[in-house]
């Protein structure tokens, strides 16, 4: 698949199993793919890692019971990528997808957002100097949030959205920054609103 993920996918993953309402999510942004439906999160998201589908689509917050935190846990511990994020009301609330690559993909118009994870050290400050870090190269973050890791109890990650173009110079700078204070960073990917 090259640059336009969106248009090049085949078969789409969803989960059924967790809210069937995620089938019309994933048809409203691929009316034309094939729809192969799994029964957990973990067997969606593999199924695009494993090269069985192209892309999938998974709820990863939502408007009244905030994030979906099993999915945001397969990011940070997996590969792939963020190539799209789109808000659809299913009835009671609006939930975001994200639409999961194993490319990147980097939107070349819109309103541009980021999405990164990383992890501080249990010290004082630390995740006050890894929020200035952004904040001083300009990005504004929409969202922050914490999730404890499965392995190291009372230890977490930090989930991120910023608005902004990590891939300019500004933005790469701002990353080796960020790499050089906090023990692990990850960007997931971007898209445009």
């Amino acid at each position: 698949m090259g640059q336009n993920v969106l248009a090049e996918a085949k078969r789409v993953a969803y989960c059924v199993g967790m809210d069937p309402k995620d089938y019309s999510a994933a048809r409203s942004v691929f009316p034309d793919a094939e729809m192969v439906d799994f029964q957990t999160y973990d067997k969606t998201y593999a199924a695009v890692a494993d090269g069985e589908c192209d892309v999938a689509v998974v709820p990863f917050e939502k408007s009244f019971t905030g994030e979906v935190g099993h999915v945001l846990d397969l990011m940070y511990e997996g590969d792939l990528k963020v190539c799209h994020a789109f808000g659809f009301d299913n009835g009671m609330e609006t939930v975001r997808y994200a639409v999961l690559s194993k490319e990147d993909v980097y939107p070349e118009e819109g309103n541009l957002w980021f999405l990164m994870m990383f992890t501080v050290e249990d010290e004082t400050g630390s995740l006050a100097k890894a929020i200035n870090i952004i904040s001083s190269y300009g990005f504004n973050m929409r969202i922050l949030r914490s999730r404890p890791m499965k392995d190291l109890p009372w230890h977490y990650y930090f989930y991120c959205e910023a608005q902004g173009d990590d891939t300019t110079e500004n933005g790469q700078q701002m990353l080796t920054v960020m790499k050089a204070s906090c023990p692990s960073v990850k960007v997931l990917g971007r898209y445009a609103e």
